[in-house]
């Protein structure tokens, strides 16, 4: 095993300390998006997406 990587620490969980706290920065991270998200942006980026979509269809019928 390297030397100069980091062996994380147990905690009484049995889940490793640095597995905790990287999941821990993950949850907290995707909490600030959902609070952040702005719902008239999403509604242009679905619309932008639907319409990509529709313009490379093979089909005469649009899918949105």
């Amino acid at each position: 095993m390297p030397q100069n990587i980091p062996q994380p620490e147990a905690t009484n969980e049995g889940a490793p300390l640095l597995e905790r706290e990287v999941n821990s920065a993950a949850i907290a991270l995707l909490r600030q998006w959902r609070e952040e998200g702005d719902e008239a942006e999403q509604g242009e980026t679905l619309e932008e997406l639907a319409t990509s979509l529709d313009a490379d269809r093979p089909s005469h019928r649009p899918l949105f």
